[in-house]
């Protein structure tokens, strides 16, 4: 039994919900209060091998939130360096945060390079406010053949079901 250690960045438009699915997974916890990233922040989990698929081994996830501010982005460039895998997050209620999606897929391609990523729709909870159709996700994430979820950490809605598809993309390529 081997223990591995990765870096997983969640990238995305500022106040999109990336802290707060952070927060609900390492944590088991949610806040309505919204606190802005300044440059990056990041979590630790550790995974055990019963949370993994086909392994004994165990994993630690470094979860680095970087701030979404685009116009902000230069300085934390180096965050996005030693990725193993990245989360694109957007918000369902601002069409806006979709619209920006490819942006970070390029930017994750070119800082991190060609690394296993998911794109997540969150505030599944707040459905009266929905701007993004689920078929427009699903689209985006065709068109980069990777996964699409849509998620509330308000809720807990999909959240590990996110963080456990990135744990063993992850520990396919160690392995």
């Amino acid at each position: 039994m081997s223990s591995f250690k990765a870096k997983v960045i969640m990238a995305g438009s500022y106040s999109v919900g990336k802290t707060s699915l952070i927060v609900r997974y390492c944590d088991d916890a949610f806040s309505d209060e919204y606190h802005q990233t300044i440059g990056a922040n990041f979590y630790i989990k550790e995974i055990d091998s019963q949370r993994l698929q086909n392994t004994e081994d165990s994993l630690k996830l470094f979860v680095w939130d970087i701030c979404g501010q685009i116009d902000k982005l230069l300085v934390t460039e180096y965050y996005f360096q030693g990725a193993a895998a990245a989360i694109i997050v957007f918000d369902l209620t601002k069409k806006q945060t979709f619209d920006n999606i490819d942006f970070w897929i390029n930017t994750i391609k070119s800082l991190s390079g060609d690394i296993p990523f998911v794109i997540v729709g969150n505030k599944t909870d707040l459905v009266k406010a929905r701007e993004v159709p689920k078929e427009l996700g699903e689209q985006i994430a065709a068109k980069y053949s990777v996964p699409y979820f849509e998620a509330s950490a308000k809720e807990n809605s999909n959240v590990d079901l996110i963080f456990s598809y990135i744990s063993d993309k992850i520990m396919e390529k160690v392995k």
